[in-house]
């Protein structure tokens, strides 16, 4: 794709905040000029250019300095790309939902000196709702670290820092039984299958006893969620960045084997945000998994959305 290629009826985009205009491809170097290409062809290039950049990044050593730079190339790169055909929100990835079942529980903790983990900060939506509640503190990283980030962090110095990083060499930063509540919003999908049995027993040890984890995975059974849902199957593996898509019950299998147990059972409304109940005998668990197993039979057009209304995809997690 030649960055000076034509194309009828469509004039280079000259708006006053646009994102950049050239992108440098992983696949073959080339610099691609954006403004000349149509939604069509920045969804194709950022398909090619994510399913390259994953490719290779699958091959690198686990947690190797090559693998952290192609990451950060490659999630900026997608991200540009991105901004060139999906309209931006608010809350740049995170949900505004996700974000207020966190906050009732900030504001009904009522407590002074919660520690907070933002893993996959974004534009910094969440963190900045937290912040609004002075007893939270707030720590967290992003592979690609963002302006309004940093200007969060001017705006409240002393009580958040956000790093640039993986999140497996910020956590080695924190203090071993440090975080009362970590939360994460569309990132253990992301993550490598090779890192990580190392990432949680890292995690693990850096949450206090009882800490809570605020959990939202796309479900695998009604995926792929990345960009190549718009080339495959409902039921395909994820060819993209989400190379840990995941089963309800897969997650929660997988994170009790690290002593992290579901402590509520979470569901989301008509009204689209979510309810959860408390259920420390893991009862109501159970049954969510048995949920998912019939809800993975419903024809496709009807799975995602019964999975969503079911919180197949949402987790209020504890450290035991």
């Amino acid at each position: 794709m030649s960055k000076t290629a034509t194309l009828s009826n469509h004039e280079p985009r000259t708006t006053n905040h646009e994102p950049p205009r050239f992108v440098t491809k992983i696949s073959d170097g080339e610099q691609v000029d954006l403004s000349l290409l149509n939604e069509k062809q920045l969804l194709q290039l950022h398909y090619d250019e994510e399913i390259c950049a994953v490719s290779r990044l699958l091959k690198m050593a686990p947690f190797s300095e090559d693998r952290k730079i192609l990451l950060n190339k490659g999630y900026y790169l997608v991200e540009t790309i991105q901004k060139w055909y999906v309209p931006q929100t608010g809350a740049n990835g995170a949900s505004s939902y996700s974000v207020d079942l966190v906050c009732r529980f900030l504001k009904d903790g009522s407590k002074n000196n919660t520690a907070l983990y933002e893993a996959g900060v974004g534009s910094g939506f969440s963190s900045g709702q937290f912040l609004k509640y002075p007893g939270v503190s707030v720590r967290g990283c992003d592979v690609v670290l963002q302006p309004s980030v940093i200007e969060l962090m001017r705006q409240y110095p002393d009580r958040i820092t956000v790093e640039e990083n993986t999140l497996y060499d910020s956590l080695k930063g924190l203090d071993d039984e440090s975080i009362d509540i970590f939360y994460a919003d569309n990132v253990f999908e992301h993550m490598f299958p090779d890192e990580f049995p190392e990432i949680m027993k890292l995690l693990t040890a850096k949450l206090k006893h009882g800490a809570l984890l605020f959990l939202f995975i796309p479900n695998r059974l009604c995926g792929p969620h990345d960009v190549s849902k718009n080339f495959l199957k409902m039921g395909q593996r994820a060819t993209g960045f989400h190379t840990m898509e995941q089963s309800y019950r897969d997650v929660t299998e997988c994170f009790r084997c690290y002593g992290i147990v579901p402590a509520y059972f979470t569901y989301r409304t008509v009204f689209k945000n979510y309810g959860c109940i408390k259920d420390s005998s893991g009862r109501l668990n159970k049954f969510k998994l048995c949920l998912e197993g019939a809800a993975k039979f419903l024809p496709c057009a009807v799975r995602r959305n019964a999975m969503e209304l079911l919180g197949l995809s949402s987790y209020i997690l504890a450290k035991e």
